[in-house]
């Protein structure tokens, strides 16, 4: 989906299609969804959420590209671009490293759905801005959210978050239509409604009909808007919420590769932390052979782990790091997950 929202937007700038723009809404869907349940899961596993080590996460995923991407379009809007635009660029460009260039684009006037013959080279980084503003107040947010005693806090909280910045965007959009297409306050409903979905394991459900509406949903969206939609608004609800049928479908999309067999996933392989009962002497594994399971809840279980291996499995041994699919582990390693109750 994530590739889809790409393609979306590229084909948007080369005037292929009206309405591609909502490539940025269905990002930021699936960005609150896979950020919540990652932080969902941590505090559910550990008690706490480092944030530390969330922002070290994000980083290291995000700076090297982003900062390497910044310098060689600098470079070259400086070669190519007349002199006249170097003060733009500069100013743009500190903007964006600090991301902060979506407000700096609202308040010069630079509409996103209508853009001159000459925009900003950084154009493009006003929603990576948004984004990483909401992974800012978000962790923070559901911290203080977890120390509240109501067995409802996170749905009550997120779902207010949902409604007051959808209501604000709505507003927004008929008296200051720039500001509401390139702020935080008015998009982060849209992020918020994929953390509901992370939130809300009833909300995923292997419906193809549900499937099929999100696709037309979208579909229709990149087909009928265009730069005279009064967006975000209250249209941004038609590619969001297809975004979010599709996200809660995910177990009814097409499959395609070849399905992997079913298998009965160890207590132990739920753990994030190193994975003790594969590196145990007594499945007469090796000492040196200490295999650290990274990460599983994004790679191992599908989305609620219920007990099926759906994808790749990475694991860790004492000299390399390995990615390899469930029938191509290695042969201590897969001797170990039979031992531990694997099953055919």
């Amino acid at each position: 989906m994530r590739a889809l929202a790409a393609t979306l937007v590229l084909i948007f700038h080369a005037k292929f299609i009206s309405g591609g723009f909502i490539g940025v809404d269905i990002f930021y869907v699936i960005s609150g969804f896979l950020i919540t349940g990652l932080l969902l899961k941590e505090l559910n596993a550990t008690g706490r959420i480092s944030l530390k080590a969330f922002y070290l996460r994000r980083s290291k995923r995000l700076l090297p590209a982003s900062f390497l991407v910044l310098f060689v379009t600098a470079l070259f809007a400086w070669l190519v671009l007349p002199p006249i635009s170097r003060g733009s660029i500069g100013r743009d460009l500190i903007a964006t490293t600090l991301y902060i260039s979506n407000y700096l684009f609202a308040w010069w006037e630079n509409d996103y759905q209508n853009l001159n013959s000459t925009p900003s080279p950084f154009i493009h980084y006003w929603s990576l801005a948004v984004e990483e503003q909401f992974y800012i107040f978000w962790p923070l947010f559901i911290i203080g959210l977890a120390k509240l005693k109501s067995a409802r806090k996170f749905l009550i909280g997120f779902s207010l978050v949902t409604v007051i910045t959808f209501a604000l965007g709505v507003r927004l959009t008929i008296v200051a239509p720039i500001w509401a297409f390139y702020s935080l306050p008015t998009r982060a409903w849209e992020l918020s409604v994929g953390a509901l979905i992370a939130l809300i394991p009833a909300l995923r459900r292997q419906s193809r009909l549900l499937a099929v509406i999100g696709v037309i949903a979208l579909g229709a969206s990149a087909l009928w808007f265009n730069e005279s939609t009064a967006f975000p608004g209250t249209y941004a609800l038609l590619p969001v919420l297809g975004t979010a049928a599709l996200l809660s479908s995910i177990g009814a999309w097409p499959k395609l590769d070849t399905p992997l067999p079913k298998r009965n996933i160890p207590d132990c392989l739920s753990s994030t932390s190193v994975d003790k009962c594969l590196a145990d002497s007594k499945l007469g594994l090796p000492q040196t052979a200490k295999f650290e399971i990274i990460d599983p809840s994004t790679w191992l279980c599908s989305l609620d782990c219920p007990g099926i291996v759906r994808g790749n499995v990475a694991y860790r041994d004492a000299s390399h790091i390995s990615v390899a699919t469930s029938l191509e582990l290695s042969d201590s390693l897969w001797q170990a997950l039979l031992l531990k109750g694997f099953t055919l």
